[in-house]
Order: C-alpha cells, then sequence, then structure tokens
C-alpha cells in the first residue's frame, strides 16, 4: 500500500489525518526486526507510548514531487565521518530536485 500524499494512497483512502510508521535502524542488517505501523484518526492514539518524530516538508514543485513525503536532513554521516553535500540537495526545490523522499 501506498502511503504517499496522492488520492490513491492507503492514508487517504481511509480518510485518516495522522499516521506513521517506525523506520528501525539496521546496522548492517545484522538484526532484522519488524516495526508497527500506526494508523489514527485526530487526537493521541491509546496505548501508543511517547516517540520521537520528525515532521514530514512538502516539496513545492507540481505532481508528481508533491505526493512524496519528504524530511530536511541536517547532515550525513559515514562511520562518524561527515559526507558534503550542498544543501540544495538535502532540502527539496520548486524544480522537484533535492529532498529526501522516506
Amino acid at each position: 500500500a501506498g502511503f504517499g500524499r496522492a488520492p490513491a494512497s492507503l492514508p487517504n483512502q481511509l480518510k485518516l489525518r495522522k499516521f506513521s510508521y517506525c523506520l528501525l535502524s539496521h546496522k548492517f542488517n545484522d538484526q532484522p526486526k519488524n516495526s508497527d505501523l500506526i494508523l489514527t484518526g485526530v487526537g493521541k492514539s491509546a496505548g501508543v507510548a511517547e516517540v520521537r518524530h520528525t515532521r514530514f516538508v512538502k516539496n513545492p514543485a507540481k505532481s508528481p514531487y508533491d505526493e512524496y513525503y519528504y524530511v530536511y536532513l541536517r547532515s550525513i554521516t559515514v562511520g562518524k565521518k561527515e559526507v558534503k553535500l550542498p544543501v540544495g540537495l538535502r532540502r527539496p526545490g520548486p524544480k522537484g530536485n533535492g529532498g529526501t523522499i522516506v
């Protein structure tokens, strides 16, 4: 099932205003684990512990780029060494370029 902003996505078909899925860290994929999917309406979900989250941002470009969920990246590190990337590649741009799709 798709989870984007498009009309055919699962959250839109279920008329949900909020949903969540957890992206687990897989260090070299040595301990594969599953994570929960939380679908909810308005307000807090019963039994869901407080979690840390990252807000999604919209791409200012038109379709199809505006249908995806993006996050801003402050930095990328590999082996404790920062990878130098121009800000324009880390944030979605008006022509659909850049940004990190979740």
